[in-house]
């Protein structure tokens, strides 16, 4: 429900706080390369935020609930997804890219 959507979004929020945190005390190049995953799930969790608020309203009316299987696709596959699965395959493509050139 809402309340757990809420829960659960301050929590991831304060996760992705963290995370930053622990990549703004690395070198710029190394932060460079864990920074993006933190920023894209971050975006995707101000975007289910903003679904989720775009849902309760539909609920309120007579619209149809479609936005709330698409909030908790985005929740599973962009915001919950594992930082260390997302980064190591964001590592293993630098390194193919970069052995190529």
């Amino acid at each position: 429900g809402n309340a757990e959507l809420k829960a659960g979004g301050q929590a991831k929020l304060e996760a992705l706080h963290n995370e930053l945190e622990t990549v703004l005390a690395m070198d710029e190049l190394s932060a460079g390369v864990f920074f993006r995953d933190i920023a894209d799930r971050m975006v995707y969790l101000f975007y289910v935020a903003r679904l989720a608020v775009e849902a309760s309203h539909e609920k309120k009316g007579d619209q149809p609930l479609g936005r709330s299987t698409v909030i908790e696709w985005l929740w599973q596959h962009r915001v919950e997804r594992g930082a260390a699965e997302v980064s190591a395959n964001y590592l293993r493509q630098i390194s193919v890219i970069s052995s190529i050139l």
